[in-house]
């Protein structure tokens, strides 16, 4: 009985946390999408340069994982970003296995472009396709 309650309190835990993780993704995309479209256009200009700090690390992870043919799946990347470029977190979604193959192969520098502010959340999607 008490293996069997372990397991359930495990199984809710677990689901829990793959909740919560799930919820972090969505908040921090909605808020890379709003500091996208600041009227000041400092989140597309640090966009901008977030891109050409990642394309070759992005490309790398984009020719390893291809699949031939195309899959035609995706994976959406958000990387939080400290005021002194400092990548804090990054997220990976949704779960499938161009997602699990781009997670274990991008590498990214440990240092990006500091952005306008603390905690800059940048967005980018990654295709398996033309």
């Amino acid at each position: 009985m008490k293996r069997v309650l372990c397991f359930l309190l495990l199984v809710i835990a677990a689901c829990l946390a793959i909740a919560a993780s799930r919820g972090d993704f969505e908040s921090l995309s909605a808020g890379a999408e709003k500091k996208y479209t600041l009227s000041t256009h400092e989140g597309s200009r640090y966009a901008e340069k977030f891109s050409d700090w990642s394309t070759k690390p992005m490309l790398h992870a984009m020719d390893v994982c291809e699949s031939h043919p195309f899959s035609n799946r995706y994976c959406d990347i958000i990387a939080v970003v400290a005021a002194d470029g400092h990548i804090r977190r990054l997220l990976f979604s949704p779960s499938n296995s161009y997602v699990e193959c781009v997670r274990k192969d991008l590498r990214l520098g440990a240092v990006a472009p500091k952005p306008p502010g603390d905690s800059w959340p940048v967005q980018i999607r990654l295709i398996d396709g033309r």
